[in-house]
């Protein structure tokens, strides 16, 4: 099995974390903090990272009629399942070989349980009209009582580049 090292030249499979995800991008000069990526380890087969992020800012949404509270973490994305929660949202993308079977796991976690907090719906995007967005809440994500996603991480694959 060639070297690990001779796949980062190319692009691949991504891992999504939802809640906290990775990057590898290139972050410009903030005064802010960002979330941001370190690779700690590495070997050929396999990688240890380490996301920080800075504290979350929570602000008052107010969205066809309903009033919600946005997390927006600096350096982060959301999800945009249409009527689900937005959740902040980071990804990285992993050069991994075709074939390769891969495994994830969490090696360490700091969390903090937020109470009281109503995420907004993603939107729904008119394809008539590209300024109108929908609100709409998806009445079955809403109705959960209990940690969402039930993993905060997710392999998925974005594509293949070079047998890749």
């Amino acid at each position: 099995m060639n070297n690990l090292n001779n796949y980062f030249d190319n692009f691949l499979v991504l891992g999504t974390i939802y809640g906290m995800l990775l990057s590898l991008s290139i972050a410009p000069t903030h005064a802010e903090p960002l979330a941001n990526i370190t690779l700690l380890d590495e070997s050929a087969q396999s990688l240890t990272l380490e996301l920080t992020i800075p504290e979350p800012v929570i602000s008052e949404k107010h969205l066809s009629g309903n009033r919600y509270q946005a997390i927006q973490i600096a350096g982060m994305g959301y999800t945009h399942d249409p009527g689900k929660p937005q959740r902040p949202l980071r990804g990285v993308l992993i050069a991994v070989p075709d074939g390769s079977r891969l495994q994830l796991e969490i090696l360490d976690s700091d969390t903090e349980n937020l109470s009281g907090v109503l995420l907004p719906p993603a939107p729904t995007f008119n394809p008539l009209d590209a300024e109108q967005s929908e609100f709409i809440p998806e009445a079955q994500s809403y109705q959960v009582d209990h940690f969402q996603p039930a993993s905060p991480v997710k392999i998925g694959l974005t594509g293949h580049i070079r047998e890749q």
